[in-house]
């Protein structure tokens, strides 16, 4: 169980459909070894920082500049 992106966590839905608690403690415990196995500079670089913008804002700073893009993009296009 050797993942070092975010898809290494588990869903909710996942989390939900487990059987029994022994299934429960076995994963959060290969979690915690695997987290304390990592060294520090790798858990570091595997975080993702996401702007200010995103953080408060969600997708739609994103999506806005996107389609600014676009239409100034058209803009310059049609102008030739």
């Amino acid at each position: 169980m050797e993942q070092t992106d975010i898809g290494m966590w588990i869903n909710h839905k996942e989390l939900i459909h487990m059987a029994s608690g022994d299934d429960l403690i076995k994963y959060i415990t290969e979690r915690v070894v695997h987290y304390i196995d990592t060294p520090k500079d790798v858990r570091r670089k595997a975080k993702v920082k996401e702007s200010w913008t995103t953080r408060w804002f969600g997708m739609i700073p994103f999506s806005m500049s996107l389609w600014k893009e676009d239409v100034t993009t058209k803009r310059k296009k049609r102008a030739k």
